[in-house]
């Protein structure tokens, strides 16, 4: 289901809007449009069918960029406020009518989808994140409670694998699987050390190197779940708000907490930020 080549595969060009193919400039806007979005999700389409995915996208209201591509044929559509706003497709005249590029794009197989928000929705629900006290060590914000490497891994992957169970109640483990992989190849982009933590097909998560996970915790491993919380509030927005994150892990938070990492999962307090 997920494309595993990097973000950028193809595709600095294809994702900026600087590609100087044949038909494919600045028209209608589109390339701006998607210069300025961000990667919350890609699947194959034809697991996800696309009029399901824009029936989603368009019953949450979301403005965003649909880009599709696939070895013969390639296109984008412009979604406002939930609404189709443009459309464009390879061999489909550029002054042709939203249905025909769509009908176009219905007929492509083998084809991966991405998802580029515009909207900055929540994004004034994102505290700045509070500069550290002076009169806090720096000591303080590490996992006192814990002992040994594995142990601090363990809890990490804990915390990923309850997310995992979480989004697949919610959404289904095709969608779930998805943003998860999508978000993990987003946070690994800044965080390399997430590597170590592999997610399968199924969404389950595992660590390879316990070494190099540990440097992942806790702000990778927030910035992650913060990333699949974001993606899959597209499609369940009431399941899915960043405030949810220590509900969701439950129990776990306590362990958290004695740990020095609960701030990181509280997005009242800037969390990752």
């Amino acid at each position: 289901m997920f494309d595993s080549a990097a973000l950028g595969d193809g595709g600095g060009a294809w994702f900026g809007g600087a590609t100087t193919d044949a038909g494919w400039g600045d028209r209608a806007g589109v390339s701006s449009d998607r210069a300025r979005g961000r990667l919350i999700l890609r699947g194959q389409l034809d697991e996800v069918g696309l009029d399901d995915l824009l029936g989603t996208l368009g019953s949450r209201g979301r403005t965003c960029v649909v880009s599709v591509r696939s070895p013969k044929r390639r296109g984008e559509i412009v979604l406002e406020r939930g609404r189709v706003l443009r459309a464009r497709a390879d061999g489909v005249p550029a002054d042709a009518d939203v249905e025909v590029t769509l009908a176009a794009l219905r007929g492509v197989s083998h084809a991966v989808f991405d998802v580029l928000a515009l909207d900055e929705r929540g994004s004034s629900s994102w505290p700045p994140p509070r500069p550290p006290s002076s009169e806090t060590p720096t000591a303080s914000l590490r996992p006192a409670m814990l002992e040994g490497n594995a142990t601090e891994v363990a809890l990490a992957a804990a915390v990923m694998n309850a997310c995992s169970v979480y989004t697949r109640k919610w959404l289904g483990p095709k969608l779930a699987s998805s943003i998860m992989l999508t978000a993990w190849a987003r946070t690994a982009a800044e965080h390399p050390a997430m590597d170590a933590f592999r997610i399968s097909a199924d969404g389950m998560v595992t660590v390879a190197g316990v070494e190099r996970a540990r440097s992942a915790i806790p702000k990778a491993v927030a910035t992650w779940v913060f990333a699949v919380f974001e993606a899959a509030s597209m499609f369940h927005a009431a399941r899915f708000q960043r405030y949810h994150v220590p509900e969701m892990l439950g129990g776990l938070m306590r362990l958290l907490d004695k740990g020095g990492w609960g701030e990181a999962f509280r997005i009242r307090d800037g969390g990752v930020r």
